[in-house]
């Protein structure tokens, strides 16, 4: 969990963060049930909701690039069809 994880896909970043929490939270259980754990339990805990907090800062992070992408990606199709040789002629054919 130290280490920071470098998927090729933002979906891995989710589920990493999923797991993070459900450990967590499984633990918290545990810890509910035996008391004499909570001293070493409670760093995991910590670190693993860490983990899954920066992991959906990531997978978020990356939504936003896509989305800014796929709009970049739209005015740059609008614009190349905008900038296409326009010839007047051709509106007055018909008259």
């Amino acid at each position: 969990m130290d280490a920071d994880r470098y998927y090729s896909e933002k979906d891995g970043y989710d589920g990493e963060a999923d797991a993070s929490f459900s450990l967590a939270a499984s633990l918290r259980r545990l810890d509910a049930l035996v008391s004499d754990l909570e001293k070493p339990l409670k760093p995991w805990i910590d670190k693993l909701v860490l983990n899954a907090n920066r992991c959906r800062e990531k997978y978020e992070d990356l939504n936003i690039e896509e989305a800014e992408d796929e709009g970049s990606t739209q005015y740059e199709e609008y614009r190349a069809r905008s900038e296409e040789s326009f010839s007047i002629e051709s509106v007055f054919v018909d008259l």
